[in-house]
């Protein structure tokens, strides 16, 4: 029997809640694991951390927390079902950690009284539609948590981040708020089963920042985003944050897409830019598929490219790539190039450089600990040089 409701509408009822957990036991994560999460939530919540988690549901996820050391931990859920059933499982492994039933619109606290506020689901659950009605919910529950949180509290907000959440986030907390937004990467290996259902989009956390309110001072508005590679990047404005979470969606639609195309729709191109150099793409990710008859040595190879060599017939046409595709003899077969203007290492470093990008293009079906080929044309990958610039007239 399906657990889903009929309409997005019901993820707001006490009713729809009730019966989902009386029918469901086992754990049921909202967009990853503990383990997808626990690399970003613990650089800002830490072990003394008083905690409030909203709408915590049945997940793991206060669980695995309790046992990493973060024990002061209040979980609040509108489903009585829900709190009843998680106390009991907690009640002697985990004594300091509470469950109660409460509606986070409501919620009795006092003031100021919790370092961190984690939401993880709850708001796009609420946030089903663009309703007046909807939309006030949204608003009481935002007010409730920087009620509730300290000056300097953090609101960790972990959601799929949809266009209208987006931009409804955005308004609200960039001003007075420290806003600074990491995308997840979840283990396509180890997926479960609500993930599946949540669709395409890619997991984002807000780390929501309480800053003191200064009434002769205009609020200030700081904007980060966390890029792959641990860089905190300050935007000037809300812009910069949306076309960092836009890239991501797109970026995620693109390699779902990827799992399930068939022969005759590859030669698809992704482009993986630099920042330091802005202009030009430092790779080209080519996918080629054949079909599994022709498949003789595997499902998945990566093909470097050697620099230079990009423009050549066999390396920048359909028919070329077609030919390479089936002389490899692999299903799949992600073709790299490079790009004249930037800087590259050896065959073994332009592997380690591309690897993890190339590996999130597997097909469906495919483990993600495949043993990997990486196929060139020989050494010397990275030594392309410009020999020759011409400008037009």
């Amino acid at each position: 029997m399906s657990l889903l409701p009929v309409s997005h509408t019901q993820f707001q009822l006490k009713s729809y809640w009730d019966q989902f957990f009386s029918k469901r036991s086992t754990p049921f994560e909202w967009y990853g694991q503990y383990t997808d999460l626990c690399h970003i939530l613990h650089k800002y919540v830490k072990i003394t951390s008083k905690t409030l988690v909203v709408g915590c549901g049945n997940s793991k996820l206060s669980e695995d927390m309790y046992d990493a050391g973060i024990t002061d931990i209040t979980n609040i859920d509108i489903s009585e079902v829900v709190v009843k059933k998680m106390g009991a499982r907690n009640f002697e492994k985990r004594a300091k950690m509470s469950f109660t039933q409460m509606d986070m619109l409501t919620m009795t606290f006092d003031d100021c009284v919790f370092e961190c506020v984690l939401d993880k689901g709850t708001l796009d659950a609420i946030y089903s539609n663009t309703d007046d009605e909807t939309v006030a919910k949204v608003r009481c529950m935002w007010e409730e948590i920087r009620r509730v949180l300290k000056t300097g509290g953090r609101y960790v907000c972990i959601t799929l981040a949809q266009q209208h959440i987006l931009n409804s986030l955005l308004e609200t907390f960039s001003s007075g708020w420290l806003v600074r937004t990491h995308k997840v990467t979840l283990d396509d290996g180890k997926r479960d089963e609500k993930r599946e259902v949540a669709g395409t989009l890619p997991v984002i956390v807000f780390i929501l920042t309480k800053m003191a309110s200064l009434p002769a001072k205009p609020a200030m508005k700081v904007l980060e985003v966390v890029r792959e590679d641990g860089r905190c990047e300050r935007c000037e404005d809300t812009e910069g944050v949306r076309r960092f979470v836009n890239a991501a969606q797109q970026h995620s639609m693109l390699l779902h897409h990827l799992k399930s195309v068939h022969p005759e729709e590859t030669g698809i191109r992704v482009q993986y830019w630099s920042e330091k150099v802005p202009d030009v793409p430092r790779y080209t990710f080519i996918v080629v598929d054949v079909p599994k008859s022709k498949a003789k040595n595997g499902l998945f190879a990566i093909f470097i490219v050697p620099q230079g060599r990009e423009g050549e017939w066999i390396f920048s046409s359909d028919s070329g790539l077609k030919g390479l595709a089936e002389q490899s003899c692999y299903h799949r077969l992600v073709v790299v190039t490079m790009h004249l203007g930037h800087q590259y290492g050896d065959l073994h470093q332009v592997k380690h450089e591309v690897t993890g990008s190339a590996l999130a293009m597997l097909q469906s079906g495919v483990p993600s600990n495949i043993k990997l080929p990486i196929l060139s044309t020989g050494e010397g990958v990275g030594e392309g040089c410009v020999c020759v610039r011409v400008c037009p007239q």
